[in-house]
């Protein structure tokens, strides 16, 4: 049974990837063949889950660990996204994260992708990005990540969704997580103690400046600086199951 397979020399996070984001399509696939001559044919998103597990098993290199207690804490993250609402008289959308160590960034969400995607993958976008930019820093980490959205933070921290567009974030941040050798935690915060991530995901950078320093958030010794291209366009992502 693949649910009791252990990987010699692979780590917590490729169980947990089995067992959630890829573990559906083959456990789907598996259902019903109870004789040892009996086949099924694959489709294409088991196919791209098989080669999601085989690009992870090739970047683990033989390494893994069977436990995280050796891993260090790394400086936590906030993140936020905001989606324009014109009810509310809003037309701004975008994405800012700050990191305890004092990286931050923010951009702006381009049109197609303000207009068509919910306030959900918005979010977990900006975790993405977020992560995309920090992984390099965090090799034998654990890293926590505040998320002001309790959809993404859920599904987060469940490693899986019941919605494909958010466990394809998922996908992505699980590569990030092996690639780099570091572990994800995902936890709520409120809007309101999420002040700092959400002026950066409104624009208000002068805001964030004068109020960021003076937060508490910020680790001793912190180097207040930008990453990235600050203020940014960001399109829509290609969201096959290859990419």
């Amino acid at each position: 049974m693949v649910n009791n397979f252990k990987f010699p020399t692979t780590p917590l996070l490729l169980e947990h990837l089995l067992a959630t984001t890829l573990g559906g399509p083959l456990y789907a696939a598996m259902s019903g063949l109870a004789r040892p001559w009996q086949k099924r044919n694959t489709n294409m998103r088991l196919r791209e889950d098989l080669r999601t597990l085989h690009r992870m098993l090739t970047l683990n290199m033989g390494k893994g660990f069977y436990s995280y207690a050796l891993h260090q804490r790394a400086p936590d993250v906030w993140t936020d996204a905001s989606r324009h609402d014109p009810n509310r008289g809003e037309s701004y959308s975008g994405g800012g994260f700050l990191s305890a160590c004092g990286r931050y960034s923010h951009f702006r969400f381009g049109r197609a992708f303000a207009r068509s995607q919910l306030i959900d993958f918005m979010e977990g976008y900006t975790v993405l990005l977020a992560v995309q930019h920090l992984a390099p820093l965090w090799r034998h980490c654990k890293v926590t990540v505040w998320i002001d959205n309790s959809t993404f933070q859920q599904a987060g921290e469940g490693g899986r969704s019941r919605v494909e567009r958010l466990n394809w974030l998922l996908r992505k941040l699980l590569i990030l997580q092996v690639e780099y050798d570091f572990v994800l935690s995902y936890a709520w915060i409120s809007t309101h103690d999420n002040y700092l991530a959400d002026h950066l995901s409104r624009g208000r950078v002068d805001e964030f400046l004068q109020q960021v320093l003076s937060s508490g958030q910020l680790a001793s010794g912190a180097d207040l600086r930008a990453v990235g291209h600050p203020g940014e366009v960001v399109s829509l992502p290609r969201m096959g199951w290859d990419q």
